[in-house]
């Protein structure tokens, strides 16, 4: 990993080191390692694949990579060393309002990048957003994050103590942060009036994911789709079925969908689609298993296949976020014991993330940029990414 060229990008295209100089802690009033240059070492760790702090206290001792961090040391201490005590010494007395400027900050410039654009199979360009909780370790948290058509960046989180704590830390991080997104994605704790409401004041659409069909929305839209029997009922109801064999994931899906469902507890109808997925006999682990669930939306201007591609979507923070974070740090380790220690640890790891995946696009760029006739420029970058060059970027690509 050219650690060097990542720290350039950081600075010179996303202008970090402006939020970082405002981070600050409780340690002393004047630390011999400034906290932003801490939260920095505490981001390179992603790209360094370092899956502890000892790991990473090792690293930031060579020659090489202390070279890396040459223009972001103080003049007080002109050749620091980042030990892993210190990292965990700033974690525990770290402020937590300057990080929440820092996330606010990022998810402005990337939104500013198009980065979290995103492509429904209708062609509409939406702005999708996930809040997910999950346990890291020993130690409970609420991710926002935007997903768009090239990866999931994680915005931000908030902690909470124990399983069914999480819906509290879940309305504080969605109110920080929903107004850049066009709508926001839950599983089922968030069919509630408050998550519908508090997507709406943010002029965005909520939508769940659940297996629960015992609601109210989901009895009446079962009750009109089983009512329909053949094409001429079918053409006079306003429901939507549509079959999708999807050969790639190995799945066949049969989807009824109505915008037309009341619910006594929003002044609007819901968009509801009931989701039959079978798994093809080829899938290695499911085979020929079918499973039920249902989609929930204020949104009614999006079809079948719109509400299923962002039924994918919300899994996005799961599989690219939760997990490859933790094959790359090591997340789920309960060697922290302290919770606060852990959610700084945990919130710069994410921004870590987030930025490594908009350098991969940048370097991406570059070598399009590099074979095309085009003057390199960030213009012509910029450019590039709005037209869907950089698109595609699930892996790394060959310049990491």
């Amino acid at each position: 990993m050219n650690l060097r060229r990542f720290n350039a990008f950081t600075n010179s295209q996303l202008k970090i080191s402006r939020w970082l100089r405002c981070q600050s802690d409780n340690r002393s009033q004047q630390p011999d390692i400034n906290s932003g240059f801490i939260a920095r070492c505490l981001l390179c760790q992603v790209p360094l694949n370092k899956s502890s702090l000892l790991e990473l206290d090792g690293e930031l001792r060579k020659p090489e990579i202390k070279s890396s961090f040459e223009r972001h040391i103080t003049s007080k201490a002109l050749s620091p060393t980042v030990s892993d005590s210190t990292i965990l010494s700033f974690a525990e007395e770290a402020h937590q309002k300057p990080q929440q400027y820092f996330a606010s900050c990022l998810q402005q410039v990337l939104n500013n990048r198009g980065y979290f654009n995103f492509t429904l199979p209708s062609n509409k360009a939406v702005k999708p957003a996930i809040i997910d909780g999950s346990c890291f370790g020993n130690t409970w948290a609420s991710v926002f994050a935007h997903v768009g058509d090239q990866g999931t960046f994680p915005i931000d989180l908030e902690g909470y103590t124990t399983r069914g704590k999480e819906t509290v830390a879940s309305r504080q991080v969605m109110e920080r942060h929903s107004h850049m997104a066009s709508h926001i994605l839950y599983d089922g704790l968030g069919f509630k009036k408050w998550f519908f409401k508090k997507a709406l004041d943010h002029q965005a659409h909520g939508m769940v994911k659940t297996t629960d069909d015992t609601r109210r929305p989901i009895r009446w839209a079962n009750k009109l789709f089983d009512s329909i029997t053949n094409e001429r009922e079918l053409q006079t109801s306003n429901v939507e079925i549509v079959e999708i064999t999807d050969i790639d994931r190995r799945i066949k899906d049969t989807i009824y969908r109505t915008s037309e469902v009341p619910w006594n507890r929003l002044d609007t109808k819901l968009n509801v689609a009931r989701v039959h997925r079978t798994f093809l006999s080829s899938h290695p682990t499911r085979s020929d298993e079918t499973v039920v669930f249902w989609l929930i939306t204020t949104d009614n201007s999006l079809n079948a296949k719109d509400l299923r591609a962002l039924g994918f979507a919300r899994w996005s923070i799961e599989n690219n976020v939760f997990k490859e974070l933790n094959r790359r740090v090591n997340t789920k380790s309960k060697y922290v014991q302290s919770a606060r220690k852990k959610q700084t640890l945990l919130f710069w790891w994410l921004m870590g993330w987030s930025l490594l995946q908009a350098y991969w696009i940048y370097i991406s760029i570059d070598q399009k940029l590099a074979a095309s006739p085009l003057k390199v420029t960030n213009h012509n970058k910029m450019i590039l990414l709005q037209i869907g060059f950089g698109e595609g970027i699930n892996d790394p690509p060959d310049a990491y």
